[in-house]
């Protein structure tokens, strides 16, 4: 699965198809270097990346996917590894 993404955009298109499902918390999105704040700026539902203003043709999007989980349990037990 790609690590990085970079969306070609038209100036007219606000919602984006991803190559996995993800949500706000596990993107990084940023608009020409400039990170974007989630629920401010865009918001992520299962592969669909919607932003609440249209990039501009001229803008550069990146999105960085983020390998990180959190596991809730009860009785949590911690495993160095």
């Amino acid at each position: 699965m790609p690590s990085n993404v970079l969306l070609i955009t038209d100036g007219v298109t606000n919602v984006f198809t991803l190559s996995q499902n993800a949500d706000s918390n596990s993107v990084l999105v940023s608009i020409n270097g400039t990170t974007q704040q989630p629920s401010t700026a865009y918001s992520v539902v299962g592969n669909q990346l919607t932003f609440l203003e249209t990039p501009l043709v001229t803008d550069l999007v990146e999105v960085r996917f983020l390998a990180a989980s959190i596991i809730y349990a009860a009785n949590p037990i911690f495993i160095n590894t």
